[in-house]
Formats: C-alpha cells, sequence, structure tokens
C-alpha cells in the first residue's frame, strides 16, 4: 500500500511539473515571475511574495480538488439523501421558481465592474496581492492543464482517496521548475 502512494504522489507532481510546461500555465508563471522580481532588490519581499502567490495557487487546487474528490467518494450517500428528501424540496423550489417566472418575485443584481476605487485597494495589498494573483492564475485552465487536471489527477486523487495530499503535490509541482525565481 505505502508503494501505491508513492507512485501516486510521484505521478501527481509529474502531473503539476508537465502542467507547468503546458501553453497557459507556462504565459502565466513567466507573468507571475515578472510580478514576484519586480522587486529584485528586497531578497525577503521577493521570497514572501512568490510563497503568496505558490500558496495561492495550491489553495485553488486544493479546494477544488476537496470539492470534486470529495463529491465523488460520497456519491452513494448523496444519491440515499436526495432519493429521502429531494420530493418533500422540489415542491417549494417549484412554486419558488414559478413565481419567479410570473414575476411575482424580483431578484435586483448590482452591476460588478472593477473600479477605480477597488483597483487602488488591491494595489495597496502589497505582497498579499500575489496570493490573489496565485488564485486567479490557477483558476485559469486551457484545454492541456484542465486535460491534467480533470482527467488525470482527480481519478488519481480518487483512487487513493487523496482530496488534499496529491493535488497539494500537483502545486507544488507547477511551481517547481519555475521556483528559482525564489532565490533572487
Amino acid at each position: 500500500m505505502m508503494e501505491g502512494i508513492l507512485i501516486g504522489a510521484a505521478s501527481a507532481f509529474w502531473l503539476g511539473i508537465l502542467t507547468s510546461i503546458s501553453p497557459c500555465p507556462l504565459a502565466t508563471n513567466i507573468a507571475a515571475m515578472s510580478f514576484i522580481g519586480r522587486k529584485v532588490g528586497n531578497p525577503r519581499q521577493v521570497f514572501l511574495t512568490g510563497l503568496l502567490y505558490t500558496l495561492g495557487r495550491m489553495a485553488t487546487y486544493l479546494s477544488i480538488s476537496m470539492i470534486l474528490v470529495g463529491s465523488l467518494l460520497s456519491a452513494p450517500v448523496v444519491s440515499q439523501l436526495l432519493q429521502k428528501y429531494m420530493n418533500k424540496l422540489l415542491g417549494p423550489i417549484l412554486i419558488l421558481v414559478g413565481m419567479f417566472l410570473l414575476e411575482m418575485l424580483e431578484f435586483q443584481l448590482r452591476g460588478s465592474g472593477v473600479g477605480e476605487k477597488t483597483r487602488a485597494r488591491v494595489e495597496g495589498w502589497g505582497i498579499w496581492e500575489a496570493g490573489i494573483l496565485g488564485i486567479l492564475f490557477a483558476l485559469s485552465f486551457c484545454p492541456v492543464s484542465a486535460a491534467l487536471f480533470f482527467g488525470s489527477l482527480i481519478p488519481l486523487s480518487v483512487i487513493y482517496e487523496s482530496g488534499v495530499f496529491l493535488p497539494g503535490l500537483y502545486g507544488v509541482g507547477i511551481r517547481a521548475k519555475t521556483g528559482a525565481c525564489w532565490s533572487t
């Protein structure tokens, strides 16, 4: 069993490295290196910025995989709950949907444009914006990275029932190739 998890761990790390050299993540990693290295005169800030960027990416991959792996592993339990309680919930939901369609209920949504105040506030966060950048870049899946993540890593994580460890190694693998930018 221990040999199996080691193979799974090596595979997850390798999938992360493969993702880092695929077209979209490669471009985002180059952009991230430029962002991280902009304060090259302050090695401590470069290191912390790189660390926060990596943690942002890892947290995103962990969150997505924990949700997907957890839901896939709990499918029988969810199925039983839905069979037992869905009929009781479906009636009120359909009534609310009907009221919305007949315009008896209205929802008012505000616009969500990014204004100057928001941009100025984000720029004032300093190195913390690197974590947000890591999250945003992690969510920018292209076909190759999506295939590696959803088509290889998630099934591997389900096989080993690991929604945290293997995706964490995947996130580290993505940054392993470009980790040299931390030591400026």
